[in-house]
């Protein structure tokens, strides 16, 4: 059952990584240099960066051992509370990974806002799905 649990917990992370670097960069993009001007000649180099800092972000601020705590060791059986408390980790650890950067002290940034939305909508999908996968193998 553990290792069942921890199977789904990593397809879960390489579901949200998958996501998060294809949706971040139109949304960053479009804070920076306005609506209509996302370059889809870079794409392939774009992802493959953002593929990083989403990976180096889930490592440095602790997300993947928490996630893997909830995720294998205390999983509630509800899909929806399960798929909440990882999207609220998500809300939580951006928020302290973009504190330590230094780019908050100016208050809450709207790309900011925006970013933590759709990243936390993207891991509440891939949790639900995993929880949903899980409850079907068991």
């Amino acid at each position: 059952m553990l290792l069942k649990r921890l199977l789904v917990w990593f397809a879960e992370i390489v579901c949200q990584v998958v996501l998060l670097t294809l949706v971040f960069p139109p949304i960053l993009d479009f804070f920076e240099e306005g609506p209509g001007r996302y370059s889809t000649a870079t794409v392939v180099t774009d992802l493959k960066d953002v593929a990083f800092v989403v990976a180096f972000f889930m490592i440095i601020s602790g997300y993947l051992i928490t996630t893997a705590v909830v995720g294998v060791l205390f999983r509630p059986a509800s899909i929806w509370k399960y798929a909440l408390i990882i999207a609220a980790l998500f809300v939580a650890h951006t928020e302290v990974f973009v504190i330590a950067g230094g780019r908050a002290r100016g208050g809450i940034l709207l790309d900011q806002f925006t970013l933590q939305a759709v990243g936390a909508f993207a891991v509440f999908a891939c949790a639900s799905a995993g929880s949903q996968f899980l409850r079907k193998w068991q």
